[in-house]
């Protein structure tokens, strides 16, 4: 009997907010690897990339630096401002993440868990790629707190970013497993400890009903 040859996944999601960037570097001090999506969005984005001439040919120069890279602000704020001009975004960028991820899988197929950092997995409805999708959730009063105070930004702005996603609770009622962020950072990583020693026990599960 030998073990299948590709790891178990884990999708990590959450809304703006809510402390899933938090919860994703706990497991990272813990040894695990991740896939962060949102790394991916800036790599396939970088300068001279195939990638930031397509945004840049849909949005115009003026989403550019003096130095030709791209202005993250500027262009949240025109595609934060319309639903159609999200789309678009997102059209660009998703092939050329998904190719990017893919990459990296192949080279860590050798590790029984890869977590995957998605911040918007349902809305792009990726959760069929995982074999289960953790959510990190926070209230929304507690979340627009976070993100008028991390970013610099307004309430109406940050209201904007959150609306832009599905509604937290939406992504509760879709997630396998929930992670409730509304207290401390070190009640956060417990919670965290505790999701990964159930979750060693499925993954035991699962290897042992894909033997071959």
């Amino acid at each position: 009997m030998m073990h299948i040859s590709h790891p178990y996944k884990v999708g990590i999601t959450g809304g703006i907010g809510t402390g899933k960037s938090t919860a994703v570097n706990y497991l990272k001090q813990m040894g695990y690897y991740i896939i962060d999506a949102d790394t991916i969005a800036r790599e396939v984005v970088e300068k001279g990339t195939d990638g930031l001439k397509l945004i840049v040919s849909t949005y115009g120069q003026g989403i550019l630096n003096e130095d030709e890279t791209l202005n993250r602000k500027r262009l949240g704020e025109i595609v934060f401002s319309s639903k159609d001009k999200l789309e678009a975004l997102n059209k660009i960028l998703h092939p050329l993440i998904r190719d990017r991820i893919s990459f990296y899988e192949k080279q860590n197929d050798h590790l029984d868990v890869i977590f995957y950092d998605v911040p918007l997995l349902f809305e792009t409805k990726q959760q069929h790629l995982y074999n289960e999708v953790l959510l990190i959730y926070a209230s929304s009063s507690i979340s627009l707190d976070r993100v008028v105070k991390r970013d610099g930004i307004s309430e109406s702005l940050a209201n904007n970013k959150i609306n832009a996603q599905y509604k937290i609770d939406v992504k509760k009622d879709l997630a396998d497993f929930v992670v409730i962020n509304d207290e401390s950072i070190e009640a956060l990583e417990e919670k965290i400890e505790n999701y990964v020693e159930n979750l060693k026990v499925r993954i035991q599960n699962w290897q042992k009903n894909n033997e071959y």
